[in-house]
C-alpha cells in the first residue's frame, strides 16, 4: 500500500507542477503573440 500512496503523490505534484507550467508559458505565449501583433 505505501508504494501506490508514493506513486499517487508522485503523479499529483507532477500534475500540478505540469499545470503552473503551461499557465506560466500560457500568459508569456500569449504576451508575445500581443506585442507580435502590434508590432506588424
Amino acid at each position: 500500500m505505501h508504494e501506490i500512496w508514493s506513486e499517487i503523490w508522485k503523479a499529483l505534484v507532477l500534475i500540478i507542477v505540469g499545470m503552473l507550467v503551461l499557465r506560466l508559458a500560457g500568459r508569456k505565449s500569449i504576451s508575445q503573440m500581443t506585442i507580435r501583433r502590434r508590432s506588424l
